[in-house]
């Protein structure tokens, strides 16, 4: 099930009909690069982002300790998020998955129409994402180096 937790204050702008931005991280926080660059890049363009947080490793056998410090870490991360974004006027949802990157990008591509292309964080493989993306995939690593 995909939960979007949209962005309080923002959400009175009518942004249904804005392009959408998926950034993709694998760990429960998004890096300064790839939080940069995606509302820089949202705020130019004039699209959303919709930020996935995938958990890697959600049946590893610890009875749940690590998927309870994921969601907290998600939501720690999703707070500097939105102080960021608010500050560029980008409005920001996140979803929290578990699984592989690959097919979670897919499935998310299926869901919402409106993706025009995808960020991956460090940690992603980028060959996994844009072998299930109909959508451009970039790579925030790549920018950083720059």
């Amino acid at each position: 099930m995909i939960q979007l937790y949209p962005d309080e204050k923002l959400a009175e702008i009518p942004s249904q009909n804005l392009p959408v931005i998926l950034v993709v991280t694998r760990n429960s926080y998004l890096t300064e690069a790839a939080m940069t660059y995606s509302l820089n890049v949202a705020g130019r363009l004039n699209h959303r982002l919709l930020v996935a947080y995938i958990n890697t490793m959600p049946f590893l056998w610890d009875a749940g300790s690590r998927s309870r410090r994921f969601a907290l870490a998600v939501d720690d991360s999703v707070v500097l998020l939105r102080k960021c974004s608010q500050k560029k006027g980008v409005v920001v949802s996140h979803v929290k998955e578990s699984g592989n990157p690959g097919r979670v990008v897919s499935r998310l591509c299926r869901i919402m129409k409106k993706i025009e292309f995808i960020i991956v964080d460090n940690g992603v493989r980028v060959e996994v994402v844009v072998s299930r993306s109909p959508v451009p995939v970039f790579n925030v690593d790549n920018f950083a180096r720059m």
